[in-house]
């Protein structure tokens, strides 16, 4: 990378995927959560109902959904995940240069990310295990 460039918005992929559309369901026991789905597009010869799918595209093939990478996503989900409890909060930290590889002077240098501090929840079970517990030694990576 020339240090001496300007930086360009990173080109990412959005919109609606063919033949489908978007769609969202609401469930009864959680009026607010709206689950994503992906209604394919059956035609009309089938003589079969469109086809709903789970969607994991996420708000990158949501039309109404304005996508700024530099902002990062919202957090959607942040109030319930903290209601349900298991969770503490803590506070993130600057990223440093060493973070994206940048360790020596030669390095170029970076421009600091906008997401680098903010509130974040882990989970404190995972937190307050030993590494020395037999039960973290015997389970399989996650």
């Amino acid at each position: 990378m020339n240090i001496h460039a300007k930086p360009t918005k990173p080109e990412i992929t959005t919109g609606p995927l063919p033949s489908s559309r978007k769609i969202y369901v609401t469930p009864e026991a959680a009026p607010d959560l709206r689950v994503p789905l992906r209604e394919i597009l059956l035609s009309p010869e089938a003589k079969e109902p469109n086809l709903p799918v789970y969607d994991t595209s996420g708000p990158y093939t949501d039309n109404d959904v304005a996508i700024d990478v530099n902002k990062g996503l919202p957090r959607t989900r942040q109030k319930w995940v903290l209601e349900r409890g298991g969770v503490e909060e803590y506070d993130g930290r600057v990223i440093k240069p060493e973070d994206n590889g940048n360790v020596g002077a030669s390095q170029p240098r970076q421009r600091p990310s906008t997401l680098s501090t903010g509130r974040f929840a882990a989970s404190a079970t995972r937190r307050s295990r030993s590494l020395s517990s037999p039960a973290r030694a015997s389970s399989p990576r996650r």
